[in-house]
């Protein structure tokens, strides 16, 4: 497919620097240097099947370039760039992408929270020794609404490209010269066509990267450390150093211990790998770990969600509901408990909370325990 050109003239909202993305497509279209591609963001990059977006600008990069293509796909259906912050030296940055594609806009709320989740992602991927090229995406809901307006000021403090698919598309669903229908299976999810569409749309972008004239050299500039960054966008706790998460099965990215366990059972067929469930209020779990921020990943649902209630360092518990007045297929939601702990060892409980009307518990469930240190805490 080829993607029209209006709508490739519409993709690029913020153009940023591309010597990064540019040195990277040209070493392996000339050289022939492998290359890798990563993917982060939710159902969207995730896909169902061998068609999904990705995996087309890959197949497209193959056909173009002398060297081998890896996908590298990190996303996870129902999540945002704040879960993503927490996971993506485990699931992407371990197998050091060239490329990385960020795709939360139509996952990440509209609010200046997802400017802040989002700047603590790309800051961890900008300082990868792997010096990765990131592009941003913009991808859109039914009704055109996405989160990029919350997503752009990072992508500008920080130079980097970001595609609005959202822009690029809406006027042609808008004015009705396309349907929905056919390149969308639901309000949000793309169809084949639609992946198609999108992978056309990203992969003409990369290809006029690519044959863009090198950018001149500047006599005065002098080069910068690699890993140097601007001052944060949004001084805030989220840029993170280091990053811990354990769930279930013991399996442990980091420095959280589970040191207690009192009436929590484990569900092996959680969407991100083994939770810990409890049907019986008052279940408790206790741990402990290192950082200045520790957060839980939960579950979430319309029908036979309970409550729960955490402390920290033996502080007032905090109550939590998991219960939400919409229905949704899975959805998995960040609770962030501290942002501001000071370096060491602290400890964490977290409990089944009993029903304030005395009515039956409901179930809850437990997909991680999170934590990180802070940029400057090490």
């Amino acid at each position: 497919m080829v993607a029209p050109a209006d709508m490739l003239a519409r993709l690029v909202a913020e153009a940023g620097d591309t010597r990064r993305l540019r040195e990277k497509l040209v070493a392996a279209a000339e050289s022939g240097s492998p290359l890798r591609v990563g993917f982060i963001g939710g159902s969207v990059t995730l896909g169902d099947g061998p068609d999904r977006y990705a995996t087309v600008i890959v197949r497209r990069l193959c056909e173009r370039l002398r060297g081998p293509v890896q996908e590298i796909n990190a996303g996870i259906g129902g999540t945002g760039s704040d879960f993503a912050s927490f996971r993506a030296a485990e699931d992407l940055l371990r197998a050091a992408p060239d490329i990385v594609f960020v795709e939360f806009a139509v996952n990440d709320p509209a609010t200046p929270a997802a400017t802040t989740s989002m700047e603590a992602l790309i800051r961890q991927l900008l300082v990868h020794p792997a010096r990765p090229a990131v592009v941003l995406l913009g991808m859109l809901k039914q009704d055109g609404a996405n989160a990029q307006n919350a997503h752009l000021p990072v992508a500008r403090h920080y130079a980097l490209p970001f595609l609005s698919v959202r822009d690029a598309l809406w006027p042609a669903f808008s004015d009705g010269r396309l349907v929905w229908a056919d390149f969308y299976r639901d309000s949000v999810h793309p169809a084949n066509p639609g992946h198609a569409l999108i992978g056309a749309l990203v992969g003409g972008y990369l290809e006029n990267v690519l044959a863009s004239p090198p950018p001149s050299p500047s006599p005065t500039a002098s080069p910068a450390p690699r890993a140097a960054l601007p001052d944060p966008l949004v001084p805030s706790s989220a840029n993170f150093a280091t990053t811990s998460m354990l769930d279930a099965s013991g399996k442990n990215s980091g420095v959280i211990r589970l040191v207690k366990n009192a009436g929590w059972t484990i569900h092996e067929k959680s969407r991100h790998g083994p939770a810990w469930v409890s049907d019986a209020a008052g279940a408790e779990l206790r741990f402990e770990f290192e950082g200045n921020v520790v957060a839980l990943l939960v579950h979430r649902a319309m029908e036979n969600a309970g409550d729960i209630e955490a402390s920290v360092d033996g502080g007032p518990f905090r109550l939590f509901s998991l219960r939400i007045p919409y229905k949704l297929m899975d959805n998995s939601h960040v609770i962030p408990l501290a942002d501001s702990l000071p370096n060491g060892a602290h400890t964490l409980v977290v409990r089944h909370a009993a029903p304030a009307d005395a009515s039956p518990a409901a179930r809850v469930e437990l997909r991680r325990i999170m934590s990180a240190a802070k940029e400057g805490s090490r």
